[in-house]
């Protein structure tokens, strides 16, 4: 009778453990495993008589094979990388970062205070040079342009982004096409934060943008009589205030033009997108009173770099 016993747990052992092997091959998904590997179930051995029930075994492990990858979506991933690697060592090496920064900390502990403030000092002013300067291609590419009179090309930054670098107040976000100069106290015309470019932000100035879009900026006229390229109506308008005196010697007259401008939907902000051209009035009442043209060409360092002119300039009483 134990023999028998022992034969029946046995058998049903085999068909547990088959059943269990069974149970942990099957597939949860067909993403996750591309076969099914078939073991089959063990068959009951009769157990000899008075020996101890048998112990059963855990189901052997199969591992999981997973679907096999696109070959080519593989090395796509593997060039996209070995980019991206190549831009990145090309980018440390043209910004002169080869310094260890173990080896550039040891350097700067080696220093005493004098030679550390005059390195700071040094860095800063390297720093705003090769941040200001716009790329040399740029005035390259627009040399005939740039023969002309009231011509140039700038960068302006994005706002507090470079305010530890500069030492000009602002941080290079602000442009005066007067002054010519990046300082905020030099009677800026221009200032950039917030993907949009400003005017009109200085003391009681005033300033209004007329976006042209992707218009060379050889091709805008030098005059109001004519019009730019693809201009409604209602820019046509807008662009024939711009050029018309500005009257800010009388209080009243002065107010009528700024309401007018605000009636014509021109505004003191607007977008800044690399490839378009605009015309900004930028009106500092006792320091400069100008029209000027400038294109966005495209984005370095965070910042846009520009190709400009001024078309007119107006007569303003300086102040004493």
């Amino acid at each position: 009778m134990a023999s028998g016993r022992t034969g029946v747990w046995t058998s049903a052992a085999g068909l547990a453990v088959g059943a269990a092997v069974g149970w942990f091959l099957a597939p949860s998904t067909p993403e996750t495993v591309t076969r099914i590997v078939s073991v089959p179930t063990p068959v009951p051995v009769p157990a000899p008589a008075d020996s101890p029930a048998p112990s059963v075994a855990p189901p052997p492990t199969v591992p999981m094979t997973p679907a096999a990858a696109d070959p080519v979506e593989v090395m796509a991933l593997l060039q996209e990388r070995d980019r991206t690697i190549r831009e990145l060592k090309g980018e440390n090496e043209r910004l002169g970062h080869s310094v260890p920064r173990a080896e550039l900390a040891s350097r700067l502990e080696s220093l005493s205070l004098d030679e550390l403030t005059t390195l700071s000092f040094e860095a800063r002013k390297e720093a705003q040079r090769r941040l200001l300067a716009p790329p040399e291609a740029l005035a390259a590419r627009y040399a005939p342009f740039l023969a002309w009179p009231d011509t140039g090309v700038a960068r302006i930054l994005l706002r507090g982004k470079y305010d530890h670098s500069i030492e000009k107040r602002g941080g290079g976000a602000y442009w005066s096409f007067a002054t010519r100069d990046h300082d905020y106290n030099k009677e800026p015309d221009l200032e950039f934060q917030q993907e949009s470019f400003h005017s009109g932000f200085y003391g009681s100035s005033e300033g209004f943008f007329l976006d042209l879009g992707d218009v060379p900026i050889e091709e805008v006229p030098e005059d109001a009589a004519q019009f730019p390229a693809g201009l409604s109506t209602e820019q046509q308008a807008q662009w024939t205030l711009l050029w018309s005196d500005t009257p800010i010697g009388p209080v009243d007259r002065w107010r009528e033009f700024q309401d007018t401008a605000h009636g014509m939907k021109l505004s003191k902000r607007v977008a800044a997108v690399s490839g378009h051209t605009y015309v900004l009035r930028s009106v500092l009442p006792g320091e400069h009173d100008l029209l000027a043209a400038f294109r966005a060409v495209d984005m370095e360092f965070g910042g846009h770099n520009l190709v400009w002119r001024v078309l007119r300039k107006w007569d303003v009483p300086r102040r004493r």
